[in-house]
């Protein structure tokens, strides 16, 4: 009776393993698939005795194992679907889940920024670096001048900031005096810069419109509708009028991979709905950009814009509300700061330039110059 106990054991047993190892030879293809854009990093290469240590290979060779082993994608997924749904926290360091199932983002991808210390006021400059600050914005301001051409610059809010009622409990209020607002009123203080702070428009949109979202769940960006508002409080500074947002009609957008949803491995299962702005300035507005998405190029084929060309220079909030400020240009141009040359700048020869940051990414004024545009110093964590 006890071996047949103990047969009856190995059989079960035996069927636990080898099945799932055989169905998984067969289907693992179809279910363990972008695992690298999930988890947002490279996954480790199986190691050869030929180029490994012999004394590295055991550690190269379980991480390896972690990281190909069957039905790890759906098996962390339910893993981290569960922590979010039921428990409503985050499996990674970057980002918290808020109420109603909002993502914030609180981590650090680069040692100049840090939201959360943005959201608390933890940053705020000293004057030495507000004067810093002052001087590179002055250095555009006039080299432009010397052509005649307009420099603006455009501030935009962390959604931690805007969706401070969705932050968790623990995190508390924003602090009402943050480097965001600090910058603002020091260059307009102590400079003839116009400096759009588009914090102010997003809030009075929200507030009055509660149920219509102006950024992404799980996402860190705006989506289209905030982008359309920040673009139409930088275009009245330049003395251009849009339409209001509750003029327009909204339609299908292009998918978005939520970078949140992709920080807690569940970009499968939170989605953000997309949707494009329509009623303004299309289909006469040509947008086009380069294969790594940071030139862009506008074109108002219907020749009804303004004919001063407009050049931006900005990180990807600016990528999202181009579009509707090539529609209130003729002919306009952007490029991300951390690929901008000054002699792109000096050949478009444009009428006005935009310098658009984020929050978080406000700390790059300190090292962005028209010369020699984005150079941060070393990361201390590198050296």
């Amino acid at each position: 009776m006890k071996r047949s106990v103990q047969i009856t054991y190995f059989i079960i047993m035996f069927v636990m393993i080898i099945i799932p190892v055989a169905l998984y030879s067969v289907i693992g293809d179809k279910i363990d698939t972008g695992t690298e854009d999930k988890e947002n990093r490279v996954l480790a290469e199986k190691p050869s005795l030929e180029y490994t240590p012999i004394i590295d290979y055991p550690s190269a060779f379980d991480a390896y194992f972690e990281d190909h082993l069957p039905f790890k994608d759906p098996l962390v997924e339910l893993n981290n679907y569960l922590n979010y749904e039921a428990l409503g926290t985050s499996s990674s360091d970057d980002v918290v889940a808020g109420k109603d199932g909002w993502l914030f983002y609180i981590g650090s991808k680069s040692y100049l920024e840090n939201p959360i210390k943005d959201y608390n006021g933890e940053n705020l400059y000293t004057e030495e670096q507000l004067e810093q600050l002052k001087a590179n914005m002055m250095g555009f301001r006039d080299a432009l001048a010397e052509k005649d051409c307009k420099f603006v610059i455009a501030l935009a809010p962390n959604k931690e900031r805007v969706y401070s009622d969705y932050m968790p409990y623990l995190c508390g209020p924003p602090a009402e005096n943050d480097r965001l607002t600090q910058v603002a009123e020091y260059l307009r203080a102590n400079t003839d810069i116009p400096v759009v702070l588009m914090y102010d428009d997003l809030a009075a949109y929200k507030e009055s419109h509660p149920d219509e979202d102006i950024y992404y769940r799980y996402d860190t960006h705006w989506n289209d509708k905030g982008a359309y508002i920040g673009a139409r409080a930088l275009e009245r500074e330049l003395g251009n009028d849009m339409p209001e947002a509750d003029t327009l009609t909204m339609g299908p957008g292009d998918p978005v991979a939520s970078d949140l949803a992709r920080f807690v491995n569940l970009s499968d299962l939170l989605k953000d709905k997309t949707f494009t702005m329509h009623g303004y300035a299309d289909p006469e507005v040509e947008v086009k950009h380069d294969k790594g998405g940071g030139n862009f190029w506008g074109v108002n084929e219907a020749g009804n814009g303004d004919d001063r060309k407009l050049f931006v220079i900005g990180d990807s909030y600016s990528t999202i509300f181009y579009r509707y400020l090539a529609g209130c240009h003729n002919d306009s141009r952007l490029m991300v700061y951390y690929i901008y040359k000054r002699e792109t700048l000096d050949e478009f020869d444009p009428d006005i330039v935009v310098l658009e940051f984020v929050e978080r990414y406000v700390d790059n004024m300190l090292y962005f110059t028209i010369d020699g545009g984005f150079a941060p110093p070393p990361d201390p964590a590198e050296q």
